[in-house]
């Protein structure tokens, strides 16, 4: 079903993979977290930036266009 996180990342249906540590994240809870709040204040802190208006549309493109690329039906 090309559900990987790297499958999605490319179909740009997420924009981005929190890296896990080696035997997944329950091997060490604390670092996934640490991480996710990092890439959540960046990212938030790039979004806050940006004006009302122009974050709407992206967010409209985004969405209009989410999953198109290389998705193929199979039979």
């Amino acid at each position: 079903m090309k559900l990987t996180s790297k499958d999605l990342l490319e179909k740009k249906v997420i924009d981005e993979i929190v890296p896990e540590p080696f035997g997944g994240a329950a091997s060490n809870l604390q670092s996934v977290v640490d991480k996710m709040d990092l890439m959540l204040k960046e990212t938030l802190n790039e979004l806050i930036k940006m004006k009302t208006t122009t974050l709407v549309e992206k967010r409209y493109e985004k969405f209009r266009h989410l999953g198109e690329g290389s998705w193929k039906m199979s039979r």
